[in-house]
């Protein structure tokens, strides 16, 4: 019984024995099992398999670095998910690591719930290549179509992401932290989610939330950011915006998610944008205030209010609904701007943008109103707009005043329609654009495309002109705008008061413009602009100027960007400056080049023309790269001529980069130029060519030609194009033949240079502040001057300068004259302003000791021939200054004479023993010189006095002439004292013996007008003997003493010029009685006497000549020879007519001459001289 009961025992229970067995098993294969998954996770088999396994999960590369598992959480490393080929991110989404804490318990009992789930180091790349698709397209389509397991919920109690980064398109955030607690999908636990990160710039970022999903989700979220770069939004911006980097953001939002209504609340801002129109940017300053509501349950959402600023100038605020947003979301929108003050507006624009033009005026509107739907767009829609108060102004005035618009808008069933008018209701007179009326309509599509805009009647007043034109663009039409204005009947008067224009001011004239322009766009078009000026006249700088007709047309046209013109300028029949004037010239303008041909100018004798000149403008900028604005123009074949002078064969090329700039303007290249031919009154002087090199910092200009027969070299230096640039040079003028130089001056021009050779040198630098500082030296040799007839004036001339120019000032150091070897004279002095007519200063001359006779001979040439005779002996020097002033030079010196001598033996004229100084003054020009006449009290009745006042030497330069000889007339020594001043030569007083007598008395000598000389002269004592002795002819004719007043003046030159008067009458003294021989009564008979009264010499005791000096003749007025006996009865009277009596100087001094020569030869037995004197008895 016993081992039945031991068998009934077990049998009783069999599932016992089987559970025993089976969980055995278990254990020892789930050991097994966890051993050999073990010991699979230490090799690379382990990572091998998790990449399959994601390969395959998301149809995407996979790299896993490390796969393993300990304490229970499962370790993945190195996790890279990436891009499709075609990208240049490889991996668009990485970890360093990812740890996973499952729940042990939950997993048991079949729940998914982990205690943690950690990722550090993810990496989110997203980038968008050529095609414009996006590196994680497929990507999470893939993930979003895996089915989905049914069960329960999944719970995590942490997620944790630390140092994750997110990158679009290269730009992005990093150290961006996620922390989530308590996530259940089910809603069965509130969980809170807390973000944290920091923008490019290091700011801290943080997004707190909380709430639950599951069946009715709910959540709450606050984010406040006050500060945030935005840079990596910068691949996002469109247009013209521009994110620089120091862009930054303001987010503070707040949002509600309660049974099924989403509230959403915001301020937001962006500000340190810039909007960039063409080169320039403008900064832009935004921000967003707004309130929405959306009802997920009733499908509609509405935009309670929201705010949209920029740069605190213009606002808008816009309200809205939207019904069955999931079908075809139907919407209405109202937006209302307020009034916008357009002067903010415009001032908040950069200067250089608003290139000086400032807009005012006020920009308002009651709103616009929009109806539509998502799937059908706009269906309804109007609004209006007006301007008003509005205004222009730039460039120191206004432009406009007083303008304004009003606009409607309204969708129809084609599109949009825009009706309205511009208008200025007229300014004080002083605006450029008085008036102007546009009305205009303009059809859009659907979509805002413009379909027709157009307006017929466009009437505007600018500056008090009258235009009238019309407008339409048309999208459609092969040439869809088309633009036509005119000007007919414009007064030139009026223009010209109303332009900003100082240099061309017009009294008269009428002026016609009309244009027609047509084409695609502004880069592409045609047109033709034509204006007319006739009967103008005016003020050119001032000049009084004509113009009969004037006429400028030109086709003008754009294609591809590129401006093309062709035309022709005519000015006929104008007058500048009292000279005929007139422009003629065509031009063309292709690929940027501006061609000028066939120009034609004439002013007064001045005509030039230039067969053709290119220049390649710049239209299209620099395109960067610091190659600055090219320069490329060229002339060719210039031909000038006015009066006497002449230029042909004259050309230039300029060829290098233009760089504008501050503070100076910069150029590098180089120019060519060429003269071919300078001519003066049809003799060739010069040649000439160059060239300019430009190396950015400055120029270089060499010049090289042949002058005068010479060589010409010039170099200069310096920065051309900066008006306060200096620059240094230096020219020199080589062996320049001066026989060249005749041709230069008109025909007949005396004296003439007839030969020699002169070399220049100048050279030193000029500045606009500090003016010209150079030296200036020169030579010249064996120089030859001719006079009439061509006779030699002077020969082997030579001349040496040599200089210094400093600003206004010029200072001669030292300059000589030579003629042959034996004169030298030297001048040196300092001019202030010698280039103005307000010149002043001191120059100072000298001749050294030289002799007289070298003096002589140097300047025989130009002497009179009977001069040029003359026999010289001694030596003279002068020293003298000139002072300047103006035009008028005052030149005052003195001329020491030394043993000089002067004989003529032709002449029969000697001067001997000639000592002392004569003083110098002179006036160029004389016109200021007062002319001096001769003494009124040079009489007989003043004989006394005059006696007493010439009896002492007056005050002066003294000079002494030992003898004066004059045929057989002698006088001597005579003694002079002279004053200089005033440019006259004052002879203060002459003391000198005539025959046994005294001669004393004044005289002057000045150049004004030409040269004018006179002398005042007293006789006394005279001995008539002494007189008659030195003709040996006329010897012991008359005996006794003269006295006598002579004065003599000469204003008009030559001894036709005299005029003068002499009263002489004679006495007895003791030792020589007054008595005239019986020979003289007989030679004035004319017959030989006889009879008692003629057997002896005859007394006589009235003696006396009175004469005057006219014309060249010697009239007698009185001539008595008389005597009276005791009886009172004249028993000797020798007299002549009065005033019918004359005889001629020329005729007298010949006389003398010829006298002189028959007292030396013995040849009394000649004819005696003849006169014109007719004796009473």
């Amino acid at each position: 019984m016993a081992d039945g009961d031991t068998t009934a025992k077990y049998g009783e229970r069999p599932w016992r024995t089987i559970f025993f067995h089976a969980f055995l098993a278990a254990s020892v294969a789930g050991f097994f099992l966890y051993l050999l998954l073990r010991i699979l996770l230490l090799t690379p088999l382990g990572a091998d398999v998790i990449e399959r396994f994601l390969c395959r999960y998301t149809d995407r590369a996979v790299t896993v670095g490390g796969f393993f598992i300990a304490g229970g959480t499962v370790y993945v490393d190195r996790v890279a998910i990436e891009s499709p080929a075609g990208f240049q991110e490889r991996a668009f989404l990485s970890a360093r690591s990812i740890s996973i804490t499952p729940d042990p318990a939950a997993l048991l009992t079949g729940r998914a719930s982990f205690s943690s789930i950690m990722i550090d180091g993810l990496r989110v790349n997203l980038a968008r290549n050529t095609a414009g698709t996006w590196n994680y397209a497929g990507f999470l389509d893939r993930l979003t179509t895996k089915k989905r397991a049914k069960g329960g919920e999944t719970r995590i109690r942490r997620l944790l992401i630390r140092n994750a980064g997110l990158r679009v398109n290269g730009y992005g955030w990093d150290g961006v932290g996620l922390d989530v607690e308590n996530v259940s999908t089910q809603g069965t636990a509130d969980a809170k989610i807390a973000i944290s990160g920091k923008d490019s710039a290091g700011t801290p970022v943080r997004v707190t939330a909380e709430g639950r999903m599951g069946p009715a989700p709910s959540f709450r979220a606050w984010v406040s950011v006050p500060s945030i770069s935005v840079t990596p939004l910068g691949m996002q911006a469109g247009g013209g915006l521009f994110i620089p980097a120091a862009a930054r953001a303001r987010v503070i939002l707040t949002a509600d998610f309660r049974h099924g209504v989403f509230d959403v609340r915001g301020d937001c801002g962006l500000d340190g944008l810039q909007l960039k129109i063409g080169s320039d940017t403008i900064p832009l300053r935004t921000a967003l205030d707004f309130a929405a509501r959306w009802d997920t349950r009733r499908d509609e959402a509405s935009l309670l209010q929201a705010t949209l600023s920029a740069n605190d100038s213009a606002k808008i605020r816009v309200s809205g609904s939207m019904r069955r947003i999931r079908s075809d979301g139907a919407f209405s929108l109202k937006i209302v701007p307020d009034p916008v003050r357009l002067g903010k507006l415009s001032r908040s624009i950069p200067e250089n943008l608003r290139r000086g033009y400032l807009v005012d005026g006020i920009l308002s509107s009651p709103g616009c109103y929009l109806e539509g739907s998502l799937r059908e767009g706009v269906r309804a829609g109007k609004g209006e707009f007006s301007i008003r108060s509005a205004s222009l102004a730039g460039g120191g005035r206004a432009l406009i005043a007083g303008g304004g618009g009003d606009l409607s808008l309204v969708k129809t069933g084609e599109g949009w329609m825009l009706n309205g008018r511009l208008f200025s209701g007229g300014g004080d007179g002083g605006m450029l654009l008085d008036s102007f009326d546009v009305p205009f309509r303009a059809r859009f599509s659907p979509r805002f495309r413009p379909i027709r805009v157009e307006s017929s009647a466009v009437r505007a007043v600018a500056a008090g002109i009258s235009v009238t034109g019309r407008f339409q663009y048309a999208p459609a039409l092969s040439r869809p705008f088309s633009i036509t204005c005119s000007a007919d009947d414009v007064s030139l008067k009026s223009l010209s008061s109303r332009l900003p224009l100082t240099a061309v001011l017009f009294s008269s004239g009428a002026g016609k413009v009309t244009a027609r322009l047509s084409g695609s766009s502004v880069r592409d078009f045609t047109g033709s602009v034509t204006a007319t000026v006739s009967s103008a006249a005016g003020s050119l700088a001032g000049e009084r100027f004509t113009l009969g007709t004037g006429r400028v047309t030109s086709d003008i046209g754009r294609y591809g960007g590129r401006s093309a013109a062709e035309g022709a300028l005519v000015l006929a029949k104008g007058t500048v400056r009292g000279k005929t004037c007139g422009v003629s010239l065509g031009y063309s303008l292709a690929d940027d080049v501006l061609t000028v041909r066939n120009t034609d100018v004439l002013f007064g004798e001045t005509r030039a023309a230039v067969p053709s000149a290119t220049v390649r403008l710049p239209l299209h900028g620099v395109q960067g790269g610091g190659n600055g604005l090219p320069v490329d123009g060229a002339v060719a074949g210039v031909g000038i001529r006015s009066g006497n002078v002449s230029v042909s064969g004259t050309g230039w090329r300029v060829r290098g980069s233009l760089y504008p700039g501050v503070p100076k303007l910069r150029m590098e290249g180089e120019a060519d130029f060429s003269l071919t031919t300078l001519s003066f009154r049809g003799k060739e002087a010069a040649t000439l060519s160059g060239r300019v090199i430009f190396t950015g910092s400055g120029a270089t200009a060499t010049l090289t030609g042949d002058s005068l027969g010479g060589k010409l070299d010039a170099t200069i230096r310096g920065d051309f194009l900066s008006p306060e640039g200096g620059i240094s040079f230096s020219l020199r003028l080589s062996d320049q033949q001066l026989d060249r130089v005749e041709g230069l001056f008109p025909a007949g021009t005396r004296p003439r240079v007839a030969g020699g050779t002169a070399s220049l040198l100048l050279s030193g630098t000029f500045a606009r502040r500090d003016g010209l500082h150079a030296t200036l030296s020169g030579t010249g040799s064996g120089i030859s001057l001719l006079g009439e007839g061509n006779r030699t004036l002077v020969s082997d001339l030579g001349l040496t300068i040599h200089s210094r120019i400093s600003g206004e000032n010029l200072s001669i150091r030292e300059a000589t004259v030579t003629v042959g070897r034996g004169v030298t004279a030297r001048v040196s002095g300092e001019v202030e302003r010698f280039a103005s007519s307000e010149r002043r200063g001191n120059v100072s001359f000298s001749l050294p000791a030289t002799p007289v006779n070298s003096l002589l001979d140097a300047g025989a040439a130009m002497l009179p021939r009977t001069l040029q005779e003359a026999v010289c002996d001694g030596t003279c020097s002068l020293d003298g200054a000139a002072d300047i002033r103006g035009r008028e030079v005052r030149l005052r010196g003195g001329l020491a004479l030394e043993g000089a001598s002067l004989e003529i033996s032709s002449q029969k004229v000697s001067v001997t023993g000639v000592n002392g100084t004569v003083p110098l003054s002179l006036h160029i020009p004389g016109a200021g010189v007062v002319g001096k006449s001769s003494s009124s009290s040079f009489t007989r009745e003043n004989f006394t006095k005059l006696l007493q006042a010439l009896g002492a030497p007056a005050a002066g330069s003294g000079l002494t002439i030992g003898a004066l000889r004059f045929g057989a007339l002698e006088a001597g020594p005579v003694s002079l004292f002279m004053t200089a001043d005033r440019g006259g030569l004052t002879i203060g007083s002459v003391h000198g013996s005539l025959y046994g007598g005294r001669m004393m008395g004044s005289g002057f000598l000045l150049y004004g007008n030409g040269f004018q000389y006179g002398a005042d002269l007293v006789v006394h004592d005279v001995s008539l003997r002494q007189f008659c002795e030195s003709f040996p002819a006329i010897k012991g004719y008359i005996t006794g003493r003269v006295d006598g007043v002579i004065s003599v003046l000469n204003v008009e030159g030559g001894i036709g010029g005299l005029a003068g008067y002499a009263d002489l009458w004679t006495r007895s003294v003791q030792g020589e009685k007054r008595a005239v021989s019986k020979e003289f009564l007989q030679k004035l008979a004319g017959k030989k006497l006889r009879g008692f009264l003629f057997t002896n010499d005859r007394a006589y005791d009235t003696g006396e000549v009175i004469a005057f000096l006219r014309g060249g003749f010697l009239t007698f007025e009185r001539l008595d020879i008389s005597h009276t006996n005791f009886l009172g009865m004249k028993d000797l009277n020798v007299t002549v007519v009065p005033v019918q009596n004359r005889i001629s100087l020329e005729h007298l001094l010949d006389s003398i001459r010829q006298a002189a020569a028959r007292g030396k030869v013995g040849s009394a037995g000649e004819a005696p001289v003849q006169t014109d004197l007719k004796w009473l008895e």
